[in-house]
C-alpha cells in the first residue's frame, strides 16, 4: 500500500514539474533547453522527422493552424507549411515552383497558378487526328458541358449523356500515358476552349519542349483543329486551330484532333 502511494506521489510530482517547466529538451546528454526555446531537440546522429502524408491527406487536415508543417510524400514532394490561407512549399529543390514549358506530370506544363504548385499539363501525343466530338448528335447536353474553362466538368457531362458510347472526351478519360520520364497518370480529360487558348498563349514554350524532349514517341501539336470539351448547342462543339490561333465550331460528328490535359 505504501509503495502504491509512493508511486502516485512521484507521478503527481512529475506532472506538476512538467506544467511548471514550459521548456522541454530532448537529447542524450541531459542538457537543458536553450532559454529562448520552448522545445530543443539535440543530436549529432539523428534528425527531426515531421509527419509524412500525401497531398490529399494534407488537404484533409481540418482547420490547420498557421505555421503547421508537414512533409508531403507525393506530387511535388517536400516540406510544406500552412500560411493561414493555403499550403506552400518551404524552400528546397524538391518543392520548387513549376513553370510553363516544364516536362512534368506525364506531359508539358502550360499554365500555373499564383503559388507555382498547381497548374495544367498537356499530353505528349495526340490521341487521334480524326475523332468525333460525341456519337450522340443533335441533342444538347446543356450548361454542364458548356463551361469555357472547366474541361474536367465538361468531360464528365459528355460521357454521362444518355446513349453515349464514344467521344473525344471518353478517349481522354480512358487514356493512361506511357512513362516519358515524368510519371504515369490516368486522370486526363478533354480541355475546355479556354484551356486550349492557354496552350495557344504559350505555344512557343510547349512546341519547344515537345520538339526537344529527346523522345521519338512524343509529338508537337499539329497545325489543325483540336476538339475542346465545350459544347456549342445541340449539334456543335467548339474547337481550336493552332495554325492561326482561332476558335471555331463544327458538327459533333466531324473529325478533329484530340489531345488530353490533366490538372495537378
Amino acid at each position: 500500500m505504501k509503495n502504491r502511494k509512493a508511486i502516485i506521489t512521484i507521478v503527481v510530482v512529475l506532472i506538476i514539474s512538467l506544467n511548471i517547466s514550459a521548456q522541454v529538451a530532448v537529447n542524450t546528454d541531459g542538457s537543458s533547453a536553450d532559454g529562448s526555446a520552448m522545445l530543443e531537440v539535440k543530436s549529432s546522429t539523428k534528425g527531426f522527422l515531421p509527419p509524412r502524408m500525401t497531398e490529399d491527406q494534407r488537404d484533409d487536415i481540418s482547420d490547420p493552424a498557421t505555421g503547421l508543417i508537414i512533409y508531403q510524400t507525393d506530387g511535388t514532394a517536400g516540406l510544406y507549411q500552412y500560411n493561414g490561407v493555403a499550403w506552400e512549399a518551404i524552400g528546397g529543390s524538391s518543392a520548387d515552383s513549376h513553370y510553363v514549358g516544364e516536362l512534368y506530370g506525364g506531359g508539358v506544363v502550360f499554365w500555373v497558378d499564383q503559388t507555382g504548385q498547381h497548374g495544367i499539363i498537356a499530353g505528349m501525343i495526340d490521341l487521334s487526328d480524326r475523332y468525333e466530338w460525341s456519337n450522340v448528335h443533335n441533342i444538347e447536353i446543356g450548361s454542364s458541358a458548356q463551361s469555357d474553362w472547366n474541361g474536367s466538368g465538361n468531360t464528365t457531362a459528355i460521357i454521362a449523356q444518355e446513349n453515349h458510347t464514344e467521344s473525344a472526351a471518353k478517349l481522354c478519360e480512358d487514356y493512361t500515358n506511357v512513362d516519358y520520364g515524368t510519371g504515369v497518370y490516368n486522370d486526363w480529360y478533354l480541355p475546355s476552349i479556354a484551356e486550349l487558348s492557354h496552350i495557344w498563349n504559350n505555344f512557343y514554350d510547349l512546341q519547344k519542349a515537345l520538339t526537344n524532349d529527346g523522345s521519338d514517341l512524343t509529338k508537337p501539336l499539329g497545325s489543325s483543329y483540336y476538339w475542346s470539351s465545350t459544347e456549342f448547342g445541340a449539334d456543335m462543339g467548339l474547337e481550336f486551330t493552332f495554325l492561326i490561333g482561332r476558335v471555331g465550331y463544327t458538327n459533333k460528328w466531324s473529325g478533329s484532333f484530340v489531345r488530353a490535359v490533366r490538372a495537378f
